[in-house]
């Protein structure tokens, strides 16, 4: 019993994660309104992307992600 929980746990948090952070990349280049105008190279873009509104894109992303997980954890109840 106690591994069969601690395995539905380590679900969790891995869908947890894995949706967190491609929710998180998807609205630093999929939204439109939040891409930014900033003409420099892959790498300083990327991290430019990943500050610019970081509260919001970290609010929604965790939201979404804990509603990942909680399906995940309904699913392997049955």
């Amino acid at each position: 019993m106690r591994e069969k929980r601690a395995v539905k746990w380590v679900c969790r948090f891995g869908v947890f994660v894995l949706i967190f952070f491609l929710t998180y990349y998807a609205l630093c280049f999929l939204v439109p309104g939040w891409k930014l105008k900033l003409a420099a190279g892959p790498a300083e873009y990327f991290w430019a992307s990943v500050r610019h509104m970081a509260s919001l894109k970290f609010i929604l992303s965790a939201a979404v992600g804990l509603l990942a997980a909680w399906l995940i954890g309904r699913f392997l109840k049955k």
